[in-house]
């Protein structure tokens, strides 16, 4: 219901017009760096929603050293709920709050709020005295109602336990001035991040601290509100071409106005699935970051943010992964090798891959032995589209493990379809599924399990 609703809502604005993306320059490195946190915020902004897909990303992010602390502010008017996503990196600590977008019918009220209201305070109380102010004109920083209700509600109102999230991360920020505080978030997401980042610019918070990337965020203020934030704040607007809602807003006689570095991307292959939902933006921002490390000659172990911290003691050889997609889907295979590959080597202590000259079992084994290896595992990547059904494919991941004396210990398959995620996205579903039982025998917990999944 509520994918159809967003159809509706946002299908008379899809002749809108596309502004042109702001040119980006940037060091190798510091690029390199960039493509990795907007991968990554991709990665929260997506396990911040309750769905397939974005339940198996979150535990991703757990099984690989990230803390996902989840909150949530529920009154008769607005669900507010956000996660906290933090790791230890050598000599720093690495926090990411990220914001679901619309979800249920009170997001939905939430969204068509239009009005706007004064956006002035530099705490709590005088936030909401200032909402309440009516002798406001233009000149005046005025922002979205719905937004700036659902962003107060939800990190500036006290909790059961009488904590205010928004006044406890300021005093957090305050205590560690050498810490950083990355707000991401898709859609209502990205407006709550950016009027929060407002707000606790507000507060004392210097901008220098805070750092926003949003996907598919539509407009949150009017025009002297813009300018007074544009730049106040270090803020990255992500949309993906033919998004109508980043500049629905802007399309009414209200009087808003985009602010921010804005960064395009565009949708790639076969994907059915309509252009503004964060499947796409997760899809667009693992094809940038591996676009960038490919064109950049890194290595996974140059992925500052994105190594992941071994939790399975074991030491795998990996056969040459084998695809047989359908031509259209070709493609998206090389990111399809790469994404499966660091997964598997984020979780296990070793990992090593083998060359594509080896093609049989006999020699993946003799290999394993010389480099210190215990299992063999071999796993073949399939799919095929759905009869009358357009842009819907069956995806599918066997795979095998196999003691280096050649003895098989496991099988299982698993498989899943694109109605609900991209292509890319359903393959690394698929392996992440099979992650307990193949763990499972590499550590000695079964000894043998057939198993497949759909």
């Amino acid at each position: 219901m509520l994918k159809k609703w967003m159809r509706i809502w946002t299908g008379i604005f899809l002749l809108l017009g596309m502004l042109a993306g702001q040119p980006r320059v940037l060091a190798a490195a510091d690029e390199f760096e960039q493509a990795q946190l907007e991968y990554l915020s991709a990665l929260a902004s997506m396990a911040a929603y309750n769905d397939q897909l974005n339940l198996v990303v979150r535990a991703a992010l757990q099984d690989n050293g990230w803390q996902v602390q989840g909150f949530r502010m529920e009154t008769e008017d607005v669900d507010g709920r956000f996660f906290l996503v933090s790791r230890d990196l050598p000599g720093q600590r690495l926090y990411l709050l990220a914001v679901p977008g619309t979800e249920g019918k009170k997001d939905i009220r939430i969204d068509m709020r239009f009005s706007k209201i004064l956006f002035a305070g530099n705490d709590p109380d005088s936030f909401a005295k200032a909402v309440e102010k009516k002798d406001v004109t233009s000149r005046d920083p005025l922002v979205h109602r719905g937004f700036e209700q659902y962003t107060r509600t939800t990190f500036f109102t006290a909790g059961k336990s009488g904590v205010i999230p928004g006044v406890r991360i300021q005093q957090e920020l305050a205590a560690a001035p050498g810490e950083k505080l990355y707000l991401t978030g898709h859609s209502l997401g990205g407006a709550a991040v950016t009027l929060l980042a407002a707000r606790l610019t507000a507060m004392g918070v210097p901008a220098e601290q805070l750092q926003v990337t949003t996907f598919g965020a539509p407009a949150v203020g009017n025009a002297s509100f813009a300018r007074q934030y544009g730049d106040a704040l270090s803020l990255e607007r992500i949309v993906i071409g033919g998004d109508p809602v980043n500049q629905l807003l802007q399309s009414l006689p209200a009087g808003y106005a985009q602010f921010g570095r804005k960064v395009v991307w565009q949708q790639q292959g076969p994907v059915n699935q309509f252009e503004h939902y964060m499947v796409v933006y997760l899809d667009a921002a693992l094809r940038n970051y591996y676009d960038t490390r490919f064109r950049l000659g890194k290595q996974r172990e140059d992925a500052r943010l994105l190594r992941g911290v071994p939790a399975c003691p074991a030491a795998v050889y990996v056969a040459p992964l084998q695809f047989s997609l359908p031509e259209e889907l070709e493609k998206d295979a090389p990111y399809m090798r790469a994404a499966l590959e660091d997964m598997l080597a984020a979780r296990l202590q070793k990992t090593v891959f083998a060359p594509p000259a080896v093609t049989s079992l006999t020699a993946a084994c003799r290999a394993a032995k010389k480099q210190g290896c215990s299992y063999v595992l071999q796993a073949t990547c399939s799919g095929a589209k759905f009869r009358q059904q357009r842009e819907n494919y069956r995806l599918t991941m066997e795979e095998a493990l196999y003691d280096t004396d050649g003895n098989m210990l496991t099988m299982q398959m698993n498989s899943t379809d694109t109605s609900s995620m991209t292509p890319i996205e359903a393959m690394l579903y698929n392996q992440l599924r099979g992650q307990e039982n193949r763990e499972a025998a590499l550590t000695g917990k079964v000894s043998e399990k057939n198993e497949t999944q759909r």
